[in-house]
């Protein structure tokens, strides 16, 4: 062994600790994982007794496959988090690693619909540098890329997680942020790969469902992207939810794209009642007029 590999076997044999964490928690294998450059350091660190810890996540964020393939063959666990953030850069050769070193992709697509961060979310900020260089990025994008990859990479879009709740309905959820009213660019990758735009979770919702709830101030991307793809705008009343949110543009959209204006809820209420109720005058004569087509 020479050059840089060589100097960290003499530091070690110096009486260095080898698992020693900065403030944020990464150790010198993490580093050498991210850092650029061959592999010779981290196999020296590693032959030298490093944690694997969470070096592999480091590793599958800087795009060399080299160091990830070299940590899964030393026995780091190649999990969801370290798929998502190859893929989070479109590190494809690393995906493929990951995937065949084990890591799930349906999981790692679960995380990425939802909009989780690429970090093991507990104890110290392992990823502090990942964070850094997502800054000037839109999360909207960054999510929606990882979709991408991850679907390229093979994973079930309509494959049900807790509650029976997908990718799409997932992602028409999303809160983190800048995409607060879902991520569309995400929505559209999984229509694209065939999502089914009509499933529903335990609870009876659909994404349009989900969408025209966050959708409280004008008509979202989101709620244009499902009705664009032919989700059902009459389950589970869509078009009540945003009379009750006041939303006049998500009211439009629904009854233009065929939502049924005299379907009455428990007690017999109506859109049109409930838009009255709730003094959304701008409306109501659209409404009243498709009433008295019917």
């Amino acid at each position: 062994m020479t050059g840089d590999g060589a100097e960290v076997i003499a530091i070690i044999r110096a009486g260095a600790n080898v698992n020693a964490r900065n403030r944020y928690g990464e150790t010198a294998l993490m580093l050498a994982a991210e850092a650029q450059g061959d592999t010779e350091c981290m196999r020296a660190l590693i032959s030298g007794g490093a944690d694997l810890g969470w070096a592999l996540i480091y590793a599958a964020g800087s795009g060399n496959v080299n160091k990830v393939r070299v940590l899964i063959d030393a026995g780091a666990e190649s999990n969801p988090e370290c798929l998502l953030c190859a893929a989070f850069n479109g590190h494809n050769e690393c995906v493929a690693a990951l995937m065949n070193g084990g890591a799930d992709v349906d999981v790692a697509l679960m995380l990425a619909a939802k909009g989780s961060p690429p970090s093991p979310g507990t104890g110290p900020t392992l990823v502090a540098s990942f964070r850094g260089r997502f800054a000037s990025r839109s999360t909207t994008h960054i999510y929606a890329n990882a979709v991408k990859v991850l679907i390229a990479g093979g994973a079930n879009v309509n494959l049900k997680y807790a509650d029976d709740e997908t990718a799409l309905i997932l992602a028409a959820k999303d809160n983190h942020g800048d995409h607060v009213r879902g991520n569309s660019e995400s929505l559209e990758a999984l229509i694209a790969a065939g999502a089914d735009v009509n499933v529903m979770n335990v609870f009876g919702d659909t994404a349009l469902g989900i969408a025209t709830k966050k959708a409280l101030n004008g008509l979202s991307r989101t709620v244009e992207v499902l009705i664009a793809a032919g989700a059902d705008v009459n389950v589970n009343t869509p078009l009540m939810t945003a009379v009750a949110n006041r939303n006049d543009k998500c009211v439009k959209a629904l009854v233009a794209a065929g939502a049924n204006v005299n379907f009455a809820i428990k007690g017999g209420v109506t859109p049109l009642m409930a838009a009255v109720a709730a003094g959304c005058l701008l409306y109501t004569s659209d409404a009243a007029d498709e009433e008295d087509s019917v």
